[in-house]
């Protein structure tokens, strides 16, 4: 067991040009949930208690006043300039913001201004490992995978042991 504490996680898909009802190309005809946040959910360990929230900003858009520890915002090049003003409304309060997904694998430089820690390459590497390394009872650095890496990208803020380093 990790720890007693439950980490509360919001998973977000930034809206972008190409989401439904908000007037992208798709329209109305696409109303599915993206995969990437059942399968980060997913990911999470079992041994860790935590409270999952998902948020797919192309049915609404993410309450700015979650009350989470981890924000994990996954990035497509269309959706990055919004998946930035999220990311920086939660670091404004202090909460730590994990970015990943194609646009952040493709242009890490890009990407880790914006976040405390960037996840390059594919979740199933690198994501149960992150969460592990941000659980306060288990605050060390993470280690990197053959295939995945993760980055650390600011400073960390008073209260958070967290974020990883790339090895």
């Amino acid at each position: 067991m990790i720890s007693n504490r439950k980490i509360r996680i919001a998973l977000v898909s930034p809206k972008g040009p190409l989401y439904r009802h908000r007037g992208g190309i798709f329209c109305k005809s696409l109303r599915y949930q993206p995969l990437t946040l059942t399968t980060l959910a997913a990911l999470a360990p079992g041994d860790m208690p935590c409270e999952l929230f998902l948020f797919d900003e192309g049915i609404q858009d993410v309450p700015l006043h979650l009350d989470v520890d981890l924000v994990g915002l996954t990035v497509i090049t269309g959706t990055a300039p919004r998946a930035y003003e999220l990311a920086a409304a939660f670091r404004g309060r202090g909460i730590t913001v994990v970015l990943g997904g194609p646009h952040v694998t493709l242009i890490p430089e890009d990407a880790a201004p914006h976040a405390d820690a960037i996840v390059i390459g594919y979740a199933e590497d690198t994501w149960p490992q992150l969460l592990r390394d941000f659980a306060p009872a288990n605050c060390v650095r993470a280690t990197v995978n053959r295939r995945g890496s993760i980055w650390r990208t600011g400073h960390s803020r008073a209260g958070t042991c967290f974020p990883a380093t790339a090895t």
